[in-house]
């Protein structure tokens, strides 16, 4: 939001409120990666939370606006904390009031049908979910929590049948997911082996019930690392699993897991994503594929600018940049005459290297040459952080053994171009 009050024309800055002049002053300094990396997040994690949900019945919970004076006292940047708090106060003074007490619905469908089953988070941490990582957020410790999981297949848990005990194992990890013992708890679960693949996978397939009061960003940052733990440690358990059980290709954390793994299968999995209802599992899907240098998905590309999710077609842009054929070249400037400034910047960038690659001028529609590539040396070290920032000319852009590589123009940093699945092979300018 900063980023995008940064952006609006201002006539005069003196006439603005207070907490927008701030929002427009700090928002110019919010890098436009950033911006789209925290988006992009959030988006996942959202989408990963209702996945499989037919519907999702919520109560409106309607609160009055600040009284006059109410944030007086408050610098700018305490503002937005003490907002989510503010109605995380107000949303446990209706549950204590028994005017928001949580339900959990089951709706019979016809045989053979999938039901609908009600979610089971919290009111407050579905209040704060849309706020990055606000101070309300409840990351709990769990003392011990390491010791119980390694004790899962021991008295009294010993007396239950295996799958029983598995079942808990994998609950007892989703519960401590986000809090302060989750790093321990990952750490053990994973210690188990393979069977703490088909254990996490299989109690995701049953769509196991439990409760976690983390903060929603914190836990799925934690699900999606503890995946593709997994799926490097144990690549063939966790084919195998999904193999048996398609299904958990739904969930969004399992198919950026499958992107850890080489080879036909997983890659099969990811070109069906592309097909996928949800834009997200298509725009990761095409990630980790043009990420591993796939190559049937580059006849794909073009296709993709048609795509109803802009995610999906501005990657399906940069892909084309990168090894786009002339043919390219027609459906990229139609894309471009109806794409926002990005999609349209990156489709001229497509189109440039589209023509350097062969040889060929650039068409009338194109304003010029406007891209430098600066090659990298093995090993050199790049800051993520650096694409979409516009720098000077002389910036460092990488450090190569102890030599610094400076940017030879001042330019944006368009990507960061990179061996499959490893490391930085050359930076991409825009004059």
């Amino acid at each position: 939001m900063q980023r995008t009050v940064a952006n609006a024309p201002v006539l005069s800055r003196a006439l603005l409120q207070p907490l927008t002049r701030w929002m427009h002053e700090d928002g110019s300094r919010v890098e436009l990666g950033a911006a789209r990396a925290i988006l992009l997040g959030l988006t996942a994690r959202v989408a990963g939370y209702f996945t499989g949900l037919d519907l999702l019945l919520t109560p409106t919970v309607g609160l009055p606006p600040p009284r006059v004076g109410e944030l007086d006292g408050l610098t700018l940047p305490e503002e937005f904390p003490a907002r989510p708090a503010r109605l995380h106060r107000a949303i446990q003074r209706l549950r204590s009031a028994g005017d928001l007490a949580p339900r959990r619905a089951r709706l019979a469908r016809p045989a053979g049908r999938r039901q609908l089953v009600g979610a089971s988070w919290s009111a407050p941490a579905l209040a704060t979910s849309a706020c990055s990582r606000s101070p309300t957020s409840s990351r709990r410790p769990s003392p011990g929590l390491d010791r119980r999981l390694q004790a899962c297949d021991r008295s009294p848990m010993g007396l239950l049948p295996r799958r029983a005990r598995s079942r808990a194992a994998a609950v007892e990890l989703l519960r401590a997911l986000g809090g302060r013992g989750s790093a321990a708890a990952i750490e053990a679960f994973c210690a188990r082996g393979p069977a703490a693949v088909t254990d996490l996978l299989q109690a995701l397939a049953d769509r196991v019930r439990f409760e976690n009061d983390s903060h929603p960003a914190d836990y799925y940052a934690d699900f999606d690392d503890c995946l593709a733990r997994l799926a490097r440690a144990h690549p063939d358990r966790f084919v195998d699993t999904v193999a048996r059980r398609p299904d958990l290709l739904q969930w969004s954390g399992v198919l950026g897991a499958i992107g850890e793994i080489a080879g036909e299968r997983t890659a099969d999995w990811l070109h069906g994503a592309l097909e996928a209802s949800s834009g997200l599992d298509r725009w990761r899907a095409l990630r980790l594929l043009l990420a591993c240098h796939d190559l049937p998905v580059r006849a794909k590309l073009a296709g993709l600018l048609r795509d109803r999710d802009s995610s999906v077609r501005f990657e399906a842009a940069d892909g084309l940049r990168r090894w786009g054929e002339p043919a390219a070249i027609e459906p990229l400037l139609r894309y471009r005459e109806r794409a926002p400034i990005g999609g349209a910047e990156r489709a001229l960038d497509a189109v440039e290297s589209i023509c350097r690659r062969a040889g060929i001028p650039v068409p009338p529609q194109h304003p010029g040459a406007r891209l430098t590539e600066v090659e990298l040396p093995p090993g050199a070290a790049v800051d993520p952080n650096l694409e979409a920032l516009v720098v000077p000319a002389g910036h460092p852009l990488a450090d190569a053994g102890g030599e610094t590589i400076q940017a030879p123009v001042a330019a944006q940093v368009v990507a960061i171009d990179r061996d499959p699945n490893g490391p930085p092979r050359r930076i991409v300018l825009r004059r």
